[in-house]
């Protein structure tokens, strides 16, 4: 994959005739392969600056764009999967410590001095009761979080595997 980058105004029509090799109209197929890896651009208006990936293919010509080595994007997925790692790990030890907080406030509210206090006064039975109704929320709540998380794994190692192969790497 190539980068190029936008010198001056134009549309996608200017960007095929820029970089392509064979001068005169740009074929449908090339505009849709740059349109493919950019699917930020406007096809109308392209500004100046504006960074632009191109396959790297014999039909665009080399000359005025970078390589995009394919070491950097596997920098790039590394990075990507180690952030993750690293957020995965806080999620788990924070979810870990409310569990263990939770467990902590159930052996209190289930104790025998608690248990003899609760027998005698309604409004602190019903305090309780929420607390364990709040705690039961809290772990399918923590649940949940673990499930989605992990999907979010999955789905980025899918859309990196995606982007990879759309960059050809």
């Amino acid at each position: 994959m190539r980068i190029f980058v936008i010198k001056q105004d134009t549309d996608l029509k200017g960007i095929g005739e820029a970089v392509l090799k064979k001068a005169g109209t740009p074929a449908r197929a090339s505009l849709d392969r740059i349109r493919t890896l950019n699917p930020h651009l406007d096809e109308n208006r392209v500004a100046a600056g504006t960074v632009v990936l191109l396959p790297d293919t014999p039909e665009f010509a080399a000359d005025g764009t970078d390589a995009v080595a394919a070491s950097g994007f596997d920098g790039f997925q590394r990075d990507m999967a180690a952030s993750l790692r690293a957020a995965g790990v806080q999620l788990r030890e924070g979810l870990a410590r409310r569990e263990e907080h939770d467990k902590e406030v159930a052996k209190a509210v289930k104790s025998a001095a608690i248990t003899r206090l609760a027998a005698d006064d309604a409004e602190l039975r019903g305090h309780l009761e929420g607390v364990g109704k709040q705690a039961d929320a809290r772990a399918r709540q923590s649940k949940q979080a673990s499930g989605e998380f992990a999907a979010l794994e999955k789905a980025l190692a899918a859309e990196l595997k995606k982007l990879g192969g759309l960059a050809g790497i």
